[in-house]
């Protein structure tokens, strides 16, 4: 998860969980996060689990954690992950 979504006690992702509930149009959301991302984890969950209890009828939504991964290994191997 970027960590702009995670500032200011995480908001902005908890505002764009809801935001997905009324989507017009069927939508693929990848979420991942990795296990060494202590401060984007707790925000990153917290979103799954939001998306999970609203489950919006046009969106797909996978979550990956990444055992071991740091930031910047999360970014490289969420692209591939994501594009499959």
């Amino acid at each position: 998860m970027s960590p702009s979504l995670w500032w200011n006690n995480s908001q902005a992702a908890l505002g764009y969980a809801d935001s997905l509930e009324h989507l017009s149009h069927p939508f693929r959301l990848f979420i991942s996060d990795g296990e060494l991302e202590l401060q984007i984890a707790p925000a990153t969950r917290r979103m799954v689990a939001d998306l999970d209890s609203l489950k919006p009828a046009s969106l797909s939504n996978e979550y990956r954690e990444y055992r071991g991964a740091s930031h910047v290994v999360t970014l490289l191997v969420s692209v591939i992950d994501g594009v499959q």
